[in-house]
């Protein structure tokens, strides 16, 4: 059996993978950019099919598979198709709750689908330390201010330490700031010269705003029905109460006040979208409460991303090994952020893509 046979029939091994699992049950969720996924994966089935036929016909063939014109079009597709997909895949995984969970991330559970100009919510939460780790907070929220104005971002001071942020690519850059930073020195209050450890949480939520609802006609279950209560025989007689139930949530409000079926019918319309609207609310409410949490963790030293350490004036970020000095200037916001920046996003993508890469063959047995 000749080579690019056995590459074809390996495909054919019963493998299980959850990431793409998770990622064909949550299509709907993610960007619009990835909806082209199920297209492409219906692509690859076919070229995967039309590859099986090529090699059942050339099973007993002298002349070489890989001579075929057709096979070597389908190669060649093939190989950009592997491209788009694992590209594809790398996004999905990036906006999946297994990216979140698991070690190739850097940055704490970030949105990484949200657009990267999403404006954030930055806030500094002093952590052990005392007196020394309130201080250390007002010097990286300055830190922070003095960056916003070298990248033209526009900051708005909403409170002790916090912030709201807007600007070109403002989550993308400071999503890697999130977490426990840390910093030893010898505070000016210390008489006897001894160095303590500080710490400070970073966190950086993206500010997302509520998107006005739409009710489909299709989605909704409207039910009339007799009303009861004040008014004589004409309540009783007709069905001027109005139930409105939206299928996919199973939310339902009913309404009867009026006296007329158009009259609660909308009446019953605007308390459905007012009650979706809360629920949405809730939401992202409740999602940003669980992102702070795994952003700020147990506020201890021992879960630091980057320490800054004065008696070797250096500043080392702890998830790409990358050192750099002056550590006064670097607490001004110099061009050093930039640098663990880059650092921080190319050894993310190299770790998700090699991750991905390692595991594309488990994809493609799951669209047979």
């Amino acid at each position: 059996m000749v080579p690019q046979m056995n590459m074809v029939r390996r495909w054919n091994h019963t493998l299980t993978t959850s990431l793409f699992t998770i990622v064909k049950d949550n299509l709907p969720k993610l960007p619009k950019k990835l909806y082209k996924l199920e297209d492409l994966l219906g692509e690859f089935h076919k070229i995967h099919s039309d590859q099986l036929v090529l090699c059942d016909l050339y099973k007993n063939s002298q002349t070489q598979l890989s001579l075929d014109p057709d096979y070597i079009k389908l190669t060649n597709r093939q190989s950009q198709l592997h491209k788009d997909l694992q590209s594809l895949l790398i996004d999905a995984y990036k906006s999946s709750d297994l990216y979140a969970d698991h070690d190739v991330t850097l940055h704490s559970n970030m949105l990484y689908f949200e657009e990267p100009d999403t404006p954030v919510t930055l806030q500094i939460i002093p952590g052990s330390g005392g007196q020394e780790a309130k201080i250390f907070s007002d010097q990286l929220f300055q830190m922070y201010c003095n960056i916003s104005k070298m990248k033209g971002w526009q900051l708005c001071t909403t409170g002790n330490n916090c912030a709201t942020i807007c600007g070109k690519d403002v989550l993308k850059i400071l999503s890697y700031e999130t977490g426990i930073h840390r910093i030893q020195r010898i505070p000016e209050t210390e008489k006897r010269g001894r160095m303590q450890t500080s710490s400070a949480a970073v966190t950086i939520l993206p500010k997302e705003s509520i998107t006005p609802v739409t009710l489909k006609e299709s989605e909704l279950l409207i039910e009339t029905m007799r009303s009861s209560g004040h008014g004589g025989q004409s309540v009783n007689k007709s069905e001027t109460a109005v139930r409105i139930t939206h299928l996919p949530t199973g939310i339902s409000v009913i309404m009867k006040e009026a006296s007329g079926q158009i009259e609660n019918k909308a009446l019953a319309l605007k308390a459905l979208a007012d009650k979706l609207e809360e629920r949405e609310r809730n939401s992202i409410t409740m999602k940003a409460i669980k992102l702070k949490c795994k952003q700020t963790g147990n506020l201890d030293r021992s879960e630091k991303i980057r320490t800054l350490n004065f008696e070797h004036d250096r500043v080392t970020d702890h998830r790409c090994n990358l050192s750099v000095n002056d550590v006064k200037d670097f607490l001004r916001g110099n061009e050093d952020f930039d640098l663990f920046h880059e650092a921080l996003s190319q050894t993310d993508d190299e770790r998700v893509s090699n991750y991905v890469a390692t595991n594309l063959e488990l994809f493609y047995d799951m669209i047979k």
